[in-house]
């Protein structure tokens, strides 16, 4: 019953994410470089060379509009760079820091969270915390919370069916059938479900990428293939969709099919153990490369 109340509410929820205001930037390209750059950007930071990535991460936001791509966070870690280096491009840092409150939920005044440096970062390019926080709140004001809860719901159902002792089939194939008409409805709507849609996607949201990940495995292969293949293969180049999530989400169509598939394979289930048998590294780079992934190495 709570499902199928949700859902109702989701069909007739009048909080359109279409009313909120676009983002200021206007920049569109073709986001498979981009993932590519900030993936180095972020690999030159983990190695300590943070200049260089900071110079990298500066360079490709001046022709791209930056995200906040899951793994990398590249606004975020333009904006530490720029504070360690003591190199503030204030205008940049004030249009990235209103991005990553007013486009992806990001609570930057939860300094116990994020840390003590971004009061000083706030501050440093002219914004003041009730400024911020009332950005922070019309977001929250504006989500789809029937979308969200909605997702919630049908990820507790989905584990529930798969957890219990007794793994019936037909129990398993009931839960799926009436998630997949849901789930497929709403990435038809909006597209990949993104943070102005369902808030920041941390550990306490309900619809967080992990959530959203396992219900779109679940589904008919067909529709996987014919349906929302397209639809996330556009998200992805139009920099709304993580090209690790999209790697995973075709290598499972692969991986459960066992036979072969037009559709090319990215290596997103190698581990380090697992690669060094790995025969056809070098296509699987060339998959990965395609879709934004650095390549992988024995």
């Amino acid at each position: 019953m709570a499902l199928i109340s949700i859902c109702l509410v989701f069909l007739t929820n009048t909080k359109c994410f279409s009313q909120i205001e676009p983002n200021k930037f206007s920049k569109e390209k073709n986001y498979i470089p981009y993932f590519l750059e900030v993936q180095k950007a972020k690999r030159l930071s983990n190695e300590g060379k943070i200049k260089e990535s900071f110079l990298k991460l500066d360079s490709l936001f001046d022709y791209y509009e930056p995200k906040e791509t899951p793994l990398i966070y590249e606004s975020k870690l333009y904006c530490e760079l720029s504070d360690s280096l003591k190199i503030y491009k204030k205008e940049r840092i004030r249009d990235l820091i209103i991005s990553m409150v007013s486009n992806h939920g990001r609570n930057l005044t939860d300094y116990k969270k994020i840390g003590s440096k971004w009061k000083r970062i706030i501050y440093k390019v002219g914004l003041n915390e009730s400024e911020i926080n009332a950005m922070y709140i019309n977001l929250q004001t504006n989500i789809n919370t029937a979308v969200r809860d909605t997702i919630g719901v049908m990820y507790e159902r989905d584990q529930w069916a798969r957890a219990t002792q007794e793994r019936i089939e037909t129990k398993l194939d009931s839960i799926d059938k009436i998630n997949e008409p849901i789930i497929v409805d709403i990435v038809k709507k909006y597209g990949y479900p993104n943070e102005r849609l369902l808030g920041f996607k941390d550990f306490y949201n309900p619809a967080r990428d992990s959530h959203i990940s396992v219900l779109l495995t679940h589904i008919d292969p067909k529709i996987k293939i014919e349906v929302i293949e397209p639809i996330l293969i556009n998200e992805l180049q139009n920099g709304n969709f993580s090209p690790i999530f999209y790697a995973v989400f075709i290598d499972h169509i692969k991986m459960i099919s066992q036979v072969d598939s037009p559709y090319p394979y990215y290596g997103s289930y190698v581990t380090n153990k697992t690669i060094q048998s790995i025969e056809n590294l070098d296509e699987i780079n060339k998959n990965r490369k395609s879709i934004g992934l650095l390549e992988l190495k024995k």
